[in-house]
């Protein structure tokens, strides 16, 4: 890029990021997978590493309502892979590390986090970064979760 077009294209991009950025982008399996999992009645939430605008995020995404909380690292001050996040969820729920499962996209921040905190981890790998290279449960889309959990 050019230097005299650089400073504007910086500045456009923090503009386009301060608003929406491209990874608050719902997923397809999003819904049907959580409104299957709430079907099994489980109890489902959130740990994001964020900014703060996660739970404003999901909410306009129509998905907030189907989860109990949604804990963003940003608001709370603590975050992945910290345990002290995944036990402010814990917490908020009423359920104990040994009753959940955290599914997450980075295995040295999601799943050794959840770890730290006593849970159970399984991987979701949508661009297949880490074959055979994890020790943990690893699902290439959201809705291959249906099929480990009973």
């Amino acid at each position: 890029v050019p230097g005299a077009a650089r400073a504007a294209l910086v500045a456009e991009f923090r503009a386009h990021h301060r608003e929406r950025c491209l990874w608050r982008l719902l997923d397809p399996d999003a819904v049907p997978t959580l409104d299957a999992l709430r079907a099994r009645g489980l109890a489902l939430g959130v740990v994001s590493n964020a900014d703060g605008r996660i739970e404003a995020d999901l909410a306009r995404l129509g998905v907030r309502d189907r989860l109990v909380t949604v804990v963003d690292s940003h608001v709370v001050g603590v975050e992945k892979p910290d345990p002290a996040v995944f036990r402010l969820a814990l917490d908020a729920m009423g359920v104990s590390a040994a009753a959940a499962l955290y599914v997450g996209d980075l295995y040295a921040i999601d799943v050794v986090g959840a770890r730290r905190a006593g849970l159970e981890a399984v991987l979701l790998d949508p661009l297949d970064r880490y074959p055979g290279d994890v020790d943990c449960p690893r699902i290439t889309r959201l809705g291959a979760l249906l099929d480990l959990l009973p």
